[in-house]
């Protein structure tokens, strides 16, 4: 899931071991959420990465399906898509609400 979801956890190339040295220091993962946002009747699956971008963060919203979550074409934002600052560290995706 990480290869085609978060196409930015290879920037070094090492496969897997460069996946998860990203993702650690990115934070991938330090929020998650599933809930059907999109009125489909299938859970989507949110994913924060409060360390994205220099601490700005970001999420990922995987869409769910009839046969599971899809990774493929799954939309992500940064903080200023939802108008806040990136002033200091956001680190959008390090909560998600009930």
């Amino acid at each position: 899931m990480v290869t085609s979801a978060f196409p930015d956890a290879h920037r070094d190339g090492d496969g897997y071991a460069g996946a998860a040295v990203s993702a650690l220091h990115e934070s991938i993962g330090s929020a998650v959420r599933l809930a059907d946002l999109d009125g489909d009747s299938h859970a989507d699956l949110s994913v924060g990465a409060c360390g994205e971008n220099g601490g700005d963060g970001a999420v990922w919203s995987l869409r769910g399906s009839g046969s599971g979550v899809r990774t493929t074409g799954a939309p992500s934002f940064g903080p200023s898509a939802v108008g806040v600052s990136t002033s200091g560290f956001p680190q959008l995706g390090a909560l998600m609400g009930q």
